[in-house]
């Protein structure tokens, strides 16, 4: 897999914590070995809680298989959350990632796609056009409308698996593009 070998893959030495997250006196790289290559294991993958009907939201994707799907019956529930180096692998492991909203259109599960190299799948919600207009302004992400849609806009992506790794790469870049222009608020 794209991720297997890199320190997002929790190779031995590496921190176990994703790229996106800021382990205690250190800052993960983002490797290009996290850049998408087909075939992947997982069409696409959701982990996290089943918060705002979140089963019902992503039901139109159930057909796109293999995939890999567990709710949590809370946020970071010690019972049921997937452990990170396990997560880790099958984010590395998916084409697509769902960023369904939570308790606000903003969902870290987009920036955790990003950071893998993989692609997000983002639908609008109600009252996320402030968000939205943001994201859209730094990213090229594409605008889908139902959960429906996404689905559609996956099979139509998966046609050709080349224009799958050029759009993963694009919105890499712009990912990679994005933080550094960021950084500079914080040096």
């Amino acid at each position: 897999a794209a991720c297997r070998g890199s320190a997002c893959a929790g190779e031995a030495g590496a921190p176990p914590y994703p790229p996106a997250v800021k382990s205690p006196g250190s800052t993960p790289a983002v490797k290009s070995s996290n850049l998408l290559k087909l075939p992947q294991e997982f069409i696409w993958s959701f982990h996290g809680t089943n918060w705002f009907g979140r089963d019902k939201m992503l039901e139109p994707l159930m057909d796109l298989q293999p995939y890999s799907l567990k709710y949590c019956k809370y946020f970071m529930d010690k019972n049921t959350i997937t452990p990170i180096r396990e997560y880790t692998d099958i984010l590395c492991n998916s084409i697509f990632v769902p960023a369904p909203r939570g308790n606000n259109p903003e969902t870290f599960r987009l920036y955790e796609a990003l950071e893998y190299g993989r692609i997000p799948l983002y639908v609008r919600s109600d009252g996320d056009d402030n968000y939205w207009n943001w994201l859209k302004s730094w990213l090229p992400i594409l605008e889908i409308p139902s959960w429906e849609m996404a689905k559609v806009a996956m099979i139509k992506l998966m046609e050709n698996p080349e224009h799958v790794e050029q759009y993963a790469g694009l919105l890499h870049t712009k990912w990679n593009e994005f933080k550094l222009k960021a950084s500079c608020f914080f040096n």
